[in-house]
């Protein structure tokens, strides 16, 4: 998921961090991340957050968020937590960075959005897709090629479309 090339240099404290994220080891996360800051990227410049998002650790990220860890910081492809919530379909995870203010409308390197990245991956589950919308998602904004939220949504689940726009 990683831009091409060798990924940057950083402190192989968060390669750490990472492992006990994805290991749910969540005691030794704390731990490090006490030592080292909410905000340690690693080479592909993912913070604890975005890891806690991705790999649905909820105590974890309301821990970092009660440490005022950025909601909205992006890696190297533009990626944010609420990108990894949505590709995930963790529904809770995006409830908490929404109701902790992270953007709707942050754009990777391709232009998409969240909502875009929720459409894109929903295969039946709308969770996500339509909290994005109760938030104020935008479905027409274009990405770098042109297509809308809209586009994606009508080519993957154009009979739902009508029902979660109403619901949302």
């Amino acid at each position: 998921m990683g831009r091409g090339g060798r990924p940057r240099n950083h402190d192989p404290a968060a390669d750490s961090i990472t492992r006990h994220i994805r290991n749910a080891e969540d005691a030794n996360a704390r731990s490090l991340i006490e030592e080292k800051g909410t905000e340690l990227p690693d080479g592909e410049a993912r913070t604890p957050l975005i890891w806690a998002a991705a790999h649905n650790r909820i105590e974890l990220l309301h821990w970092l968020i009660c440490r005022k860890a950025n909601v909205d910081h992006q890696d190297r492809i533009g990626y944010c937590a609420l990108h990894f919530a949505a590709q995930n379909k963790h529904t809770e995870v995006a409830r908490i960075l929404l109701n902790s203010a992270a953007s709707t409308e942050l754009r990777d390197i391709h232009g998409n959005t969240p909502l875009w990245t929720a459409a894109f991956n929903a295969r039946g589950d709308f969770g996500v897709f339509q909290l994005l919308l109760s938030h104020g998602a935008l479905l027409d904004n274009r990405n770098n090629v042109g297509k809308t939220v809209r586009d994606v949504a009508l080519l993957f689940f154009p009979d739902q479309l009508d029902a979660l726009i109403a619901n949302a």
